[in-house]
């Protein structure tokens, strides 16, 4: 599946590549999640494809690839294929900015700096998590989740156990902590028992 988002996305003609907001842009999104699933092998050919494609196209962009994404630059197949890629340059050069600053949700792929993580967060904390924001603690670390869990513990309790099932994989004491104010949960007790409280 991988390899055939990956033939997708290679295939972009120039114009789709140009435009702004188009479905080939969520198809790299998604199979930068896709990657993390794959053998390592695989996932290094389809990276190494995909960078040797980002040269390639690198011309066709509204403003240069070099620095950072421009304000009034729209999500495009090219910054999303430069994000997926999965680190520190990429995000920083391809992120969607708040206020200047990265928009968190544009690290979800940076895998070798969980302190540009951790602080595009807190410069721009989200609103509202979902259950997959969890993905984040994993990049940020311990400090992320200690910058979410205000947010966690706000979370309606007819929406825990969806939460409890992405969060409650974490091992942190903090998170054993709010396994057990929510112990009435189907799955607490299994996960109280992983994590050994």
């Amino acid at each position: 599946m991988s390899r055939a988002l990956a033939r997708g996305i290679l295939g972009a003609s120039d114009e789709v590549v140009r435009g702004e907001a188009n479905y080939r842009d969520v198809v790299a999104r998604n199979l930068g999640h896709l990657l993390l699933r794959c053998s390592t092998k695989v996932a290094a050919d389809i990276r190494d494809s995909l960078g040797k494609w980002l040269k390639e196209k690198e011309s066709l962009l509204p403003t240069a690839a070099s620095g950072p994404r421009a304000k009034e630059e729209r999500a495009s197949v090219w910054r999303a294929v430069d994000l997926l890629m999965g680190d520190r340059e990429q995000a920083e050069r391809s992120g969607k900015r708040i206020n200047g600053d990265l928009d968190y949700s544009s690290t979800a792929h940076v895998q070798d700096a969980p302190d540009l993580v951790v602080a595009a967060y807190r410069k721009n904390p989200a609103q509202v998590l979902g259950p997959k924001d969890a993905r984040f603690v994993f990049l940020g670390g311990e400090e992320m989740l200690e910058a979410m869990m205000p947010l966690l513990n706000k979370v309606k309790v007819e929406e825990r156990p969806k939460f409890a099932e992405t969060f409650g994989l974490i091992r942190s004491p903090l998170i054993a902590a709010w396994l057990k104010k929510n112990k009435k949960l189907p799955i607490a007790k299994e996960l109280l028992d992983r994590h050994g409280a």
